[in-house]
C-alpha cells in the first residue's frame, strides 16, 4: 500500500471502525403533551393550560385537579417530540385505571411524534387501529355516556423504556 493511503486507514481504525454496525442509542426523551381548555379563532390555545411528560418504562398518571389545568376543563391536546410506541390515556375519571363514562388510548407510531392541536372529543369518531393524525393511532376506545368536551380528569402516559430502531 502506498504511504498516502495508510493515513486514512490508520485514522479510521483508531476512531471509527469499532462502531460500524452498532446503533447509536441513548436515554429515551419522553417528549411533552400540552393540554388546553380552549382554542382561540387563530388556532392558539387559551384558557387553562398545562404540560405533562411521562417517565420511560413506567406509568405516569396526572390527575388534572393536581395540575394547572384543573379537573373538568381540558378539551385539547398536542404532542411534542413524543417517542414512538408511547401510550397516552385520556380519561373522564380521576382514577386513570377506571373506565366509566369514556376513555381513549392513543399510541404514537412515528419517531418522534409531533402533532398539531387536536380535540379530545374528535377521538370518539375513530375506531380502534384508526390513524387519528400522522404518527398517532387510536389504540383503545370506550364511550358509555357523558360530555367529552371540557371533562378530562386524568391523563396516563407510558413511555417506552428504550427507543425502537
Amino acid at each position: 500500500m502506498k504511504r498516502y493511503c495508510m493515513a486514512p486507514l490508520v485514522i479510521g481504525m483508531f476512531f471509527g471502525f469499532h462502531s460500524v454496525g452498532q446503533a447509536a442509542t441513548g436515554p429515551v426523551r419522553p417528549g411533552t403533551i400540552q393540554l388546553a381548555e380552549n382554542m382561540d379563532p387563530s388556532g392558539l390555545p387559551s384558557g387553562k393550560q398545562c404540560t405533562v411528560s411521562g417517565k420511560p418504562g413506567e406509568y405516569t398518571d396526572f390527575e388534572m385537579s393536581n395540575t394547572t389545568c384543573k379537573n373538568d376543563s381540558v378539551s385539547y391536546f398536542k404532542f411534542n417530540n413524543v417517542p414512538s410506541t408511547t401510550m397516552v390515556t385520556f380519561n373522564s375519571e380521576r382514577d386513570c385505571s377506571k373506565t366509566d363514562d369514556w376513555r381513549f388510548v392513543v399510541k404514537t407510531t412515528k419517531q418522534p411524534t409531533t402533532t398539531g392541536w387536536m380535540s379530545i372529543e374528535e377521538l370518539n369518531a375513530h375506531g380502534v387501529g384508526d390513524p387519528v393524525t400522522a404518527g398517532l393511532e387510536l389504540a383503545k376506545h370506550h364511550y358509555d355516556d357523558g360530555n367529552i368536551k371540557g371533562k378530562l380528569s386524568c391523563v396516563r402516559i407510558l413511555v417506552p423504556l428504550s427507543e425502537i430502531p
